[in-house]
């Protein structure tokens, strides 16, 4: 709902703008994901990937959070207790820490739909974002209701409510994918991985234009007909019949 319908309802109301009129014409035979996408793409992905492997492996066994929301409550109190080896907190049937992996992740999600507004190598993502109503209004809806859906309806979403200072890690995390976005703009576009695909395993592109080649036609005479003259103008020329061998 938040990562596919509604991202994709945000920035497919994006307004076209002058500097659209600057861009070369894609060609028929371009690929629909180009090389600049697959820079972006893949350079998130490696982020989001480091990140989550780090919540999940090295908490709380390299990095001590703690649970400081009790069982029936939705904000932090004193009451904190270090999180179990297996992720665990107050709360012994959900997972604490899987809430705070999930939670980063859609924060780290939102974040990017704000750097996917921007394809190439511009480096103000923000540029022209509140003349869309819809992805700004889009944005805010996501963002309240992953607070919603972790905060107060932890049954609905198999999550835990979270402290404030664990709040903080998520947001912290997935706000980080817009410097993340501005420093893979002054990568190179990663147009090999178009040659890749096409080609399985590297190389140029095994596309090939179709070209019409006229082939000679190997015929042979196999009769004459000749016809009387019509309305006396005098005499037609044979008509030479061919018949086809190959063509």
């Amino acid at each position: 709902l938040i990562m596919d319908t509604l991202a994709a309802l945000a920035l497919a109301t994006e307004l076209p703008t002058p500097d659209m009129l600057l861009r070369k014409p894609y060609g028929r035979n371009d690929h629909l994901i180009n090389g600049h996408m697959w820079r972006n793409l893949l350079v998130q992905a490696m982020y989001q990937i480091i990140f989550l492997l780090v919540l999940l492996y090295a908490v709380p066994s390299k990095i001590m959070l703690h649970d400081c929301v009790p069982k029936g409550q939705y904000a932090q109190t004193d009451n904190c207790v270090t999180l179990r080896p297996d992720g665990t907190g107050h709360i012994m049937s959900e997972n604490y820490r899987n809430t705070i992996i999930y939670n980063a992740f859609v924060w780290a999600q939102l974040f990017n739909e704000i750097n996917s507004r921007k394809i190439y190598n511009e480096l103000n993502a923000f540029e022209g974002i509140f003349t869309n109503a819809m992805f700004v209004g889009v944005l805010i809806s996501s963002a309240v209701l992953q607070f919603i859906s972790v905060q107060f309806i932890p049954a609905g979403f198999k999550t835990v409510p979270l402290d404030g200072d664990d709040w903080g890690i998520s947001l912290i995390l997935g706000a980080m994918s817009i410097p993340v976005g501005v420093l893979t703009r002054f990568l190179p576009p990663f147009d090999f991985v178009n040659r890749i695909m096409s080609t399985g395993g590297g190389g140029e592109t095994s596309f090939v234009e179709p070209k019409i080649v006229p082939q000679a036609i190997n015929a042979q005479p196999v009769g004459v007909l000749v016809s009387s003259s019509v309305g006396g103008g005098g005499s037609p020329p044979p008509a030479v019949y061919l018949q086809s061998g190959s063509a």
